[in-house]
Parts: structure tokens; sequence; C-alpha cells
């Protein structure tokens, strides 16, 4: 029986042996609108590299091999009206799928969050929890327009958090809001902490991140009990490959402050390491 799982697991690795995308792939809708689980508006702005309001021009089937359809794909045309952060061309395609995330019909207006396809740099939806966001009776696209504007993004000093020690930043990962414990709870695992679990690199007790984010000059303390966001980001390796002994870097922001960093390391989950301690994080054997 161990023979057939490691075989079993070993295949479900290799895309040389896995089944078409449809048989593999159970799609997630994305996050309804306003609601907590869909991302507050200043973590949204932090995850997404591109953020426009466009109207779709058209939607078509992507008919791409490995049964995109069958999942609700769509090739989207949007035009541009206005963009909020990063640059989009005045027109322009890009593939809403495997699993759709924009939902976008034709003739609607939204505003995407998306980002750039690494290899390529064709735009594509960021993913979950929502890539588009639409308006509503009492909060019109144009106030959610301005709103995403009033934000000061901060996804660019969280790169640098890492840069500056010698790490290489490939892409954005995902990100995570909770509450961060009170003092007192700073000795408790993630996993005891109402809210933390999502995270997947809020294991360990809040002293040890306490303690790795001092050595970078940023101070986790002061900001004990208050909401925080988890910004993770790929280091080193390329996305969409998660491998064994693949480094992840996080950093916490609360009342938009960087707050917060240290490093993992994926398969099994080791660390958390000091954003300063490169070498032994990419030595970490899993």
């Amino acid at each position: 029986m161990r023979v057939v799982a490691a075989a079993l697991i070993a295949c479900a690795l290799v895309a040389a042996c896995a089944p078409p995308v449809s048989d593999l792939i159970l799609c997630r809708a994305p996050a309804p609108a306003g609601t907590p689980t869909a991302g507050s508006l200043p973590a949204l702005v932090d995850r997404a590299e591109v953020i426009v309001l466009a109207t779709v021009i058209r939607t078509t089937a992507t008919n791409t091999p490995g049964n995109y359809d069958a999942q609700g794909a769509q090739r989207v045309t949007l035009r541009a009206i206005e963009t909020a952060k990063g640059t989009a061309p005045a027109e322009f395609e890009l593939i809403d799928g495997p699993c759709p995330m924009l939902m976008a019909k034709a003739g609607e207006s939204l505003i995407a969050l998306l980002e750039p396809t690494l290899g390529t740099g064709a735009l594509k939806p960021i993913g979950l929890p929502t890539s588009a966001l639409r308006g509503t009776p009492t909060r019109p696209l144009a106030q959610l327009m301005n709103e995403i504007r009033a934000v000061r993004p901060l996804d660019a000093d969280a790169r640098a958090v890492f840069e500056r020690h010698g790490w290489t930043v490939t892409a954005k990962e995902r990100f995570a809001e909770f509450a961060l414990p009170t003092l007192p709870e700073f000795g408790l695992g993630g996993r005891e902490i109402s809210g933390a679990a999502p995270a997947i690199s809020i294991l360990h007790p809040f002293d040890e991140y306490a303690a790795l984010s001092a050595e970078v000059g940023l101070d986790l303390r002061a900001s004990a009990g208050k909401p925080g966001e988890l910004l993770s980001f790929w280091l080193e390796r390329r996305p969409p490959e998660y491998a064994q002994g693949t480094p992840f870097g996080h950093v916490l922001i609360s009342e938009r402050r960087i707050v917060g960093a240290w490093v993992t390391v994926s398969f099994p989950d080791m660390g958390p390491f000091s954003v300063r301690d490169r070498v032994g994080a990419l030595a970490a054997t899993p």
C-alpha cells in the first residue's frame, strides 16, 4: 500500500501523468464583494500589480487545451477606462481561467485586479479571494476608484525588506487578514489564536515572529491586538511550482505600516527564519 501511495503522489507531482485540468480542479467561486472574506481595499491594493477600471468588450471560449472551458474559463477583452495602479493597454485580452475569477459579462464595467504572468507579461486575474470589484447603488465604481487611489500601496516597500538582504522576489503569493494577538497571547502558537489559522506561516508563537522582525528593525509588539495584513511573496523560485525547499517571504502590515517580516520554507513547512538568514533558510532540508 505504501508503494502504491508513493506512486500516486509522484504522479500527482509530475505534469506528464496528470489527468485533464477539469478532473483535478474543483473551482471555488470568488468571495462576494463587500464581505470580510473578499479582503479589505488596502489589502487588495497591496496584492494587485495592476488595478484598472474597464469595460468588458467581449467574452469567448478559451479553446485552451486541458478542458479550461469546462470550468467556465473565458477569453476576456477589456477596454481600460482608468488605471489606479500599474499600467494597462488601452484595450487588452486576458484568459480568465482555468477557474474564472472575473466572472465577466460583455457590456459591463468592473474594476479588475490583475498581475503579470511570469515569462510573458500578459495580464491575468490575481485569483482568490477576488479579482474584480463591482459598483453598487450605494458605492458606485467611481467612488471605489477614489477609495483605491487614496490607499498608498505597501507592496514595493515589502519587497524591499527582502531585497535589502539579498533575496530575489519573484512574485506575490497571497494575503491574509486577521487580528494580531494581544501581548499576553504572544506566547501562543498561531493555531491557538482565533483568526490566524488561515495564514499558513502563522504557526509558531508570536514571540518568535517579533524577535525575527526586530532583527530587521521592525516592532511587531507595538501592533499587538490590532488588525493585521499578512502579505506573502515567492522568493528565489518562480510560481506556480510549489516544490520542496521553496522559500516564501512574509510581511505583517498594521495601520498601513510594515511591522513584521520573516521567511518560511515549504514542504514540510520549516522556519520561521530571519530575513537576514538567507543562507540558513536556503540550506534548510525538508
